[in-house]
């Protein structure tokens, strides 16, 4: 019930307060470097009527050091906007939200831009139609929120949550799929807002919280 509550929390933020009118290791293991200690020299044979002396023991070589253990490189999540396939007009395609390398996230929201006289989310006011989950946080329960202000503005205002107590999820997956319309030929953007605090990768913690050093990448379309 708490997580619910943070999920209509946050979506109804994202629509009152930013909206849609804005525009859119290095692992290393050092050598060990072990030295073997020096033999002893051999005794001297004794004289006529003597007898010879004997040699004494040479010293053992010392142990050489282990190398240190090297520093565990930084994995970056990453959330990546994906084409099916390219685009002609007249005609549908779809772009998948893919997210790699998460840890222990339970949620995100987004802006998403794009030029509406390019192309346009198909069946706008029935998201159901326009927008698929995809399996990565519905692994248990989750509830999406797709929100925009201005159905030809070319901006989605996109929110989903885990619900419930269910803890976050690590790994890769898509994340969710929208499927667009082409309006005509040319090349277009689609990409997340430009501004860090419309973007958001949380934790079940902390879910008005992002997750630091989270890398959105865009993509680019060109419809035929």
């Amino acid at each position: 019930m708490k997580r619910n509550i943070l999920f209509l929390v946050f979506t109804l933020f994202l629509v009152l307060f930013f909206g849609c009118h804005r525009g859119g290791g290095d692992n290393s293991i050092s050598g060990s470097d072990n030295t073997s200690g020096g033999t002893g020299g051999s005794g001297g044979t004794g004289g006529t009527g003597g007898t010879g002396e004997t040699g004494g023991t040479g010293e053992t070589g010392g142990t050489g050091e282990t190398g240190g253990s090297g520093e565990k490189g930084t994995i970056t999540p990453e959330v990546k906007i994906v084409l099916s396939a390219v685009p002609t007009h007249p005609g549908e395609f779809s772009i998948y939200i893919e997210i790699s390398n998460a840890v222990n996230a339970a949620g995100i929201y987004f802006r998403l831009n794009y030029n509406s006289k390019i192309i346009q989310i198909k069946n706008i006011n029935i998201p159901e139609n326009s927008v698929t989950k995809g399996a990565f946080f519905t692994k248990g329960e989750a509830g999406v929120g797709f929100l925009n202000q201005n159905p030809d503005s070319g901006c989605l205002l996109v929110g989903l949550s885990r619900a419930g107590e269910n803890p976050g999820i690590n790994g890769s997956g898509t994340i969710m799929t929208f499927t667009f319309t082409t309006v005509s030929t040319g090349f277009t953007s689609v990409k997340f807002s430009e501004t860090a605090e419309e973007n958001s990768l949380f934790t079940p913690e902390k879910p008005l919280e992002s997750i630091s050093s989270v890398k959105w990448t865009n993509a680019e379309v060109t419809v035929k």
